[in-house]
């Protein structure tokens, strides 16, 4: 008896035995559907019968049997077997059994966890604190550990799933952080009395200047803030994607100086300070002369930035509306901060693609500038749309469904223009589509993109938010990007505009999308909206295929939606 598997769950049965003459009958109990054949040699007397059989989650632990009169064999299906957690020692000082690991100061290790299964298993990590009641989940396969001398004791859990998993097998093991022990002679150390007064009355002063320092910054801000109603800060050098002054100059401006806010606004203080002075730090020295931007108010924030409205004026004395984001957080933030400007310095300008101004410095604070989104997003014009339907007149002043179209076809184009750049986006939906007049959407945030040009692909290898909702499996267990998980990212998009702005998976938490994502049943949760056609959902469909070369390019892409925009267009 002989058991083939694909990676789909379909499972290929094959019976083969003696019959003798007369031929004697095979049966395979219970009985399977699918394709079923039989075949015989009548010279050696053998026969064969094959079935193909697809595993459900209630197949999980079905016994097979094949028999010839008195003589049988059998095989037992399991969906995912319990799984095994091995590791990899990196560096420092571990010890270890098959239940614990201890780990010594600057130790660091890999943990792999591996299973056998049908269709193949996906891995799921949990950390349980002991000292604490708190939880955190890992995705894939590896896990790696550094000694914490604080917060790393606890159980990691491997699950093992998939779309035919019932009860999900687990594996655990126990880590143990050992405790830094200090060398002798920095316990016994002996400092003189006089060396000790100097510390103490130093350490005193530094804590007294940094309170008075402190009290006099918030005073002067305070101040500021209730007699300015902007600032002027010069910004040199600043880099730009367009080189002289006068191609700069050819930026539509704002006549009436006013225009509907990108994100709702928040109030808060300037972030940098009235008396800031021209800086000469920059990312890139070949910049045109200084221009001086005039930061205003916040208008949106991030995770690592506020965004602000911003007069930008040019050498030639033009005044550009412009919006900046500015960095917060610490180092770690800047360097990702520069990434993004260094990413978006390489996109050539294109009519679905935020256009990017320039990159500056002042006083230790990275400004992003940044064409203003006249009409916001995407997404918020999509939610104050909700109470119209979907049958409204070409002539309206709301949505129509030709505008739903329209918006997955410009979305399409930007992506397909992206995608030549060899860029991955990582982060696109609805909230990071922004709007213009005349209902011309552009792609923003670049926040989490990165280049591909040498490997084709991207493996994610630092942790921090991340858009669950709208990415792929691959990404979800394996930390693997390419273009086609930016499609499946492209296919959630399209049901949010469909869908007039709804929350992907709501009412579901990540974790359970994270299992739904992996699990192939995205269309299960995602179903057609009422504003939808099937030709629409079919193409969303197509982009949330398991397999990622299964996923249409974005070039296929813009072709079908442009098709169905035309037919759409002469109903």
């Amino acid at each position: 008896m002989n058991v083939l598997h694909d990676s789909s769950g379909l499972v290929e049965i094959r019976c083969y035995a003696k019959l003798g003459k007369p031929r004697k009958t095979i049966e395979l109990l219970p009985d399977a559907t699918g394709v079923n054949n039989s075949t015989f040699d009548n010279c050696s007397e053998y026969g064969e019968r094959k079935v193909n059989v697809t595993l459900k989650a209630e197949d999980d632990g079905k016994t097979f049997i094949c028999r010839v009169e008195n003589r049988s064999d059998s095989v037992t299906f399991i969906a995912a077997k319990i799984p095994r957690i091995s590791l990899i020692i990196k560096s420092g000082n571990i010890t270890h059994s098959s239940r614990v690991i201890r780990m010594a100061e600057r130790s660091s290790v890999v943990l792999n966890c591996s299973s056998e299964g049908h269709p193949r298993p996906f891995y799921t990590w949990r950390f349980v604190s002991t000292a604490s009641s708190r939880e955190k989940t890992e995705m894939g396969s590896s896990l790696e550990l550094k000694h914490s001398p604080s917060g790393g004791n606890g159980t990691w859990i491997c699950q093992a799933y998939n779309s035919a998993v019932v009860h999900r097998p687990t594996a655990s093991i126990r880590i143990e952080m050992l405790p830094v022990h200090r060398s002798p002679e920095m316990v016994t150390a002996f400092l003189p009395t006089s060396v000790i007064l100097i510390i103490v009355c130093s350490v005193f002063a530094s804590v007294g200047g940094i309170v008075i320092f402190i009290i006099r910054a918030w005073v002067r801000r305070t101040n500021y803030y209730e007699s300015t109603a902007h600032e002027e800060v010069s910004l040199n050098p600043m880099t730009s994607i367009h080189g002289p002054d006068e191609e700069i100059n050819n930026i539509q401006t704002d006549d009436e100086g006013e225009a509907e806010n990108y994100l709702t606004p928040v109030p808060r203080r300037p972030i940098l300070g009235a008396s800031d002075t021209p800086v000469e730090q920059g990312v890139d020295r070949r910049d045109p002369p200084c221009r001086q931007v005039s930061i205003m108010e916040e208008i949106g924030s991030g995770h690592f930035s506020t965004v602000h409205r911003a007069n930008l004026t040019t050498t030639t004395g033009q005044v550009v509306l412009v919006a900046a984001k500015l960095c917060r957080g610490g180092a770690y933030e800047k360097r990702e901060f520069e990434r993004e400007a260094e990413i978006m310095k390489t996109v050539s300008k294109h009519p679905n693609v935020v256009e990017y101004l320039g990159y500056a410095e002042s006083s230790g604070t990275s400004v992003l500038l940044l064409e203003f989104a006249t009409c916001g997003d995407l997404l918020h014009l999509l939610r104050n749309s909700r109470d119209v339907g979907c049958s409204l007149h070409p002539g309206s002043t709301k949505l129509s469904l030709t505008d739903l179209i329209s918006f997955s076809l410009q979305v399409a184009k930007g992506m397909e223009h992206i995608s030549k750049l060899n860029l991955l986006h990582r982060d696109l939906a609805a909230r990071n589509v922004l709007m213009f007049d005349n209902r011309v959407c552009k792609i923003s945030d670049f926040g989490l993109a990165r280049n591909i040009a040498e490997s084709r692909q991207y493996e994610r290898q630092t942790s921090g938010p991340l858009p669950v909702r709208w990415m792929a499996p691959e990404s979800l267990a394996d930390n693997i990007y390419t273009t086609r998980s930016d499609v499946w990212s492209y296919g959630v998009l399209m049901w949010e505009i469909f869908a007039l702005g709804r929350a992907p998976y709501a009412g579901f938490s990540g974790a359970q999308t994270l299992e739904f994502v992996i699990a192939g049943r995205t269309s299960q949760y995602l179903r057609r909206p009422s504003c939808c056609s099937p030709d629409i959902y079919r193409v969303m469909q197509r982009c949330w295929a398991v397999e990622p070369g299964a996923r249409p390019n974005f070039r296929a892409l813009a072709k079908t939606i442009f098709a169905i925009s035309i037919s759409t267009s002469h109903v």
